[in-house]
């Protein structure tokens, strides 16, 4: 199973994001350095390479899917969490979700009475 993190796109419809390569992040430094202040506005230069960034996550598990694509999936009320999700390169949001959904299974079986735990 390919690690990463699904999201609820502007179609309606999961898509994984997957990390981003070391390439990846070494062609976007420049352009990654914008998001180092929390004071630089989201304007449509940063919106342009958080869609960059989402479309070099998504090519990853969508060979097919173009800058254009990419672009008419992401809906301004999600670029934050699109951003957040592509960069996770340590993992930490995507290991949240996984331990979020095994203790879910673990609270499930217990409440059924089976008293068997995920593995």
């Amino acid at each position: 199973m390919a690690k990463g993190i699904y999201l609820e796109l502007a179609d309606g419809k999961e898509y994984l994001f997957r990390p981003l390569t070391l390439g990846d992040l070494e062609d976007l430094r420049e352009s990654l350095r914008r998001f180092e202040s929390p004071d630089n506005p989201i304007d449509a230069e940063a919106m342009e390479v958080i869609a960059d960034l989402a479309h070099r996550s998504l090519r990853r598990s969508y060979p097919g899917m173009s800058l254009a694509d990419a672009k008419d999936l992401l809906g301004i009320d999600m670029i934050f969490d699109v951003f957040e999700a592509v960069m996770d390169v340590a993992g930490l949001k995507r290991k949240q979700i996984e331990e979020g959904k095994r203790l879910a299974l673990a609270n499930q079986a217990m409440s059924t009475g089976d008293g068997s735990t995920p593995s």
